[in-house]
């Protein structure tokens, strides 16, 4: 995977005043956002590992076919030097405890990040030498739905003509600059148990989704991203290998833009799949556009060509109309779907963000008034500039980092 290098470069315009568009309560129900794609389900367990002689010290979790399995702690009683750690079957995979990152939610204790396949391994490491045991309790588990059993396909309004969302590694070879620039790109699972589309923004811990996606720290505090959940082969092969970080810090997020950017718990773990650029400016009519994506839980799937669209690709058809507000929007054809929510609009000029994708139809078919939406970036850059203010020069690219500078847009 390749660690990109950005430089960023933005138009900036003034925002105006926003006048609500839709009638729906903020925080209401809108069509045309579809309902989170379902991606496994909860199990209740009891299991308890303790230090002491007759005690279980190590404990397999298993569910036949499961994608991947999430383990939730409700009791960690630990001795001075003790640890535990969750593992797939290979230790290719082995979060240690304390010091890994979790989610957590409203119940008390917390979950580990996710491990795919089957099984995972919970082994309990008592150092101490002291009477104190370590004890820990697992009370429930998530299980990732098997290839059988998955109801995902998501919205089929959302898609327009013929369905043209594939694998990326379909355009591996014939457009290897988009393939590399959606490495960036990440499955935001929330709950364990729902998807949207998240991608990091910029060289720090900077990432962007939906507001309808994420619209608290308590959302964020159950939310994991998965980077590199994509199929090796065009319609084959088993995604991944998986990198997994949780959420951090919700730094703005606004209704009407329907846009969230927040921090990641562990930049490290899913650095070297970089990041991408935003081009703050009003998107143009007819211009050819890409989404990569993580539409009904699937692996990332590029939405490029498009059977409506006079090029055969994707292009901007609307670029400007009525989002969650007025004028807030930009529209086009490109196939989406349920768990596409929070994806970047990229325009082909640039391979920069001119949107972030959030309406598919409504229910309604594709024309020239009911088609996909995203939020424009022109809109959003000058909530976010606080956050993401520092705009790289050309010397960045060369790895010249003495030409950084920092204007104000």
């Amino acid at each position: 995977m390749r660690a990109s290098v950005v430089s960023f470069v933005f138009i900036v315009s003034l925002i105006v005043s926003v006048v609500p568009f839709v009638s729906a309560d903020e925080g209401g129900i809108d069509p045309r956002i579809g309902e989170p794609t379902r991606i496994g389900e909860e199990e209740s367990m009891y299991v308890v590992l303790d230090s002491s002689n007759d005690g279980s010290s190590e404990h397999a979790v298993f569910w036949p076919d499961a994608t991947f399995i999430k383990v939730h702690f409700s009791e960690t009683a630990l001795a001075d030097g003790a640890t535990f750690t969750v593992q797939n079957k290979d230790a290719s995979v082995l979060y240690t405890f304390p010091g890994s990152p979790s989610t957590t939610d409203e119940r008390p204790g917390f979950w580990a990040l996710t491990v795919f396949g089957d099984t995972v391994i919970i082994k309990l490491h008592d150092a101490s030498s002291g009477t104190t045991e370590s004890r820990i309790a697992i009370d429930r588990f998530i299980r990732g739905y098997a290839d059988w059993e998955f109801p995902g396909g998501g919205q089929i309004e959302s898609t327009c003509g013929t369905l043209e969302r594939v694998d990326v590694a379909c355009y591996e070879a014939t457009h290897p600059l988009e393939f590399a620039t959606a490495d960036a790109v990440a499955v935001h699972v929330k709950n364990g148990v729902n998807n949207c589309t998240s991608w990091r923004v910029g060289p720090g811990p900077h990432m962007m989704t939906n507001e309808h996606c994420i619209s608290s720290q308590g959302e964020l505090d159950v939310s994991e991203f998965w980077f590199n959940y994509q199929r090796p082969d065009c319609g084959s092969g088993t995604a991944g290998p998986v990198s997994v970080t949780a959420g951090d810090t919700l730094l703005v997020d606004n209704y009407n833009l329907d846009f969230a950017l927040f921090t990641i718990d562990d930049l490290p773990a899913v650095a070297s799949f970089g990041y991408l650029e935003l081009d703050a400016r009003t998107p143009v009519l007819d211009e050819e556009i890409y989404i990569p994506q993580h539409g009904a839980g699937q692996p990332k799937q590029f939405g490029i060509e498009s059977d409506l669209d006079p090029t055969g690709l994707c292009q901007i058809q609307d670029a400007i109309r009525n989002g969650r507000a007025a004028d807030t929007d930009t529209g086009y054809w490109c196939d989406t779907t349920g768990g596409s929510s929070g994806s970047p609009v990229l325009a082909r000029s640039s391979n920069r963000v001119v949107a972030i994708h959030h309406f598919g139809t409504g229910g309604g078919s594709c024309n020239s008034v009911t088609m996909n939406g995203g939020v424009r970036m022109d809109l959003i850059w000058p909530l976010v500039s606080i956050h993401l203010g520092v705009i790289f020069q050309d010397g960045f690219e060369s790895g010249d980092t003495g030409s950084w500078g920092q204007t104000q847009p």
